[in-house]
């Protein structure tokens, strides 16, 4: 692969989209119940927006909701050999009194094999949020600013710059016809991320692109295989299921996943 060639492979890697998409299913234990750790409240009214075939609004409900993203993708480009690899999570609290609270990790590790060696691109980051919540016709609008007291700031190889803000736009959705996710889930739209910040946190076309999926309790667990962008391989596979164990701040930060046999091209 020549220079340029080897240039828009990685801009893809940060700025690019995702390939063809296969969702699939695996029986998941009793899921918790959403808001477990919300202060009693009645829901709001059920807003009015279109989250596609797979999620119907919900009136809101103030509670603690968080998504693990894990990749571990492999594609032939030319004659080099990619792979991707990362762990991104996100733990969102929006209390009964309007406060709101987030911690956003992401670990990654990109690498070129080649004829003449490899290339490896690594980064880790976490940072943390504060702010207030508004609920406007069933919608859920959150506003953070960058406090590192909610988690410490965390920032080294490739990170990208300190985020000044985070703005979010939130809907709480009823799953339909999902076989894994049956409870209540927070959908979430990060208004202000370009593609490259919000799509390690998404699980590939579970839900309309930009909606980031956020489960009450322990959270929801996506785990994401197949073809790297940009690449030749099989196709992109989902699976997402409610999170076995609670879903820390931190929990992003542990060893990436491991290629078996299954995933050599």
């Amino acid at each position: 692969m020549d220079l340029r060639r080897h240039a828009l492979w990685l801009m893809f890697v940060s700025c690019g989209r995702p390939g063809d998409r296969v969702s699939d299913v695996r029986k998941p234990p009793d899921p918790p119940d959403v808001g477990r750790d919300a202060s009693e409240q009645a829901p709001a009214a059920a807003p009015d927006v279109d989250l596609g075939p797979g999620f119907e609004p919900m009136g809101f409900v103030p509670g603690r909701y968080a998504v693990l993203v894990e990749r571990n993708m492999a594609g032939v480009h030319a004659r080099d050999r990619l792979t991707h690899k990362s762990r991104a999570s996100l733990v969102l609290e929006l209390g009964g009194d309007g406060a709101a609270t987030a911690c956003h990790g992401w670990k990654q590790e990109n690498m070129i094999d080649r004829a003449r060696g490899r290339q490896v691109h690594e980064l880790s980051q976490q940072q943390g949020f504060r702010g207030t919540h508004v609920v406007r016709d069933g919608e859920v609008d959150v506003m953070l600013a960058a406090d590192d007291t909610v988690c410490p700031e965390v920032r080294t190889g490739e990170a990208r710059p300190r985020a000044a803000a985070m703005t979010l736009r939130c809907v709480l959705a009823r799953p339909r016809g999902h076989a894994t996710l049956t409870a209540p889930v927070l959908l979430c739209d990060w208004r202000e991320a370009d593609w490259g910040a919000y799509y390690p946190l998404t699980a590939d076309g579970v839900a309309p692109e930009r909606w980031i999926v956020l489960g009450g309790g322990n959270g929801v667990h996506a785990q994401v295989t197949g073809k790297t962008i940009s690449s030749e391989g099989p196709p992109v596979k989902v699976m997402i299921e409610p999170a076995t164990a609670r879903i820390e701040s931190n929990t992003w930060d542990r060893p990436l996943p491991l290629f078996g046999p299954s995933d050599e091209l």
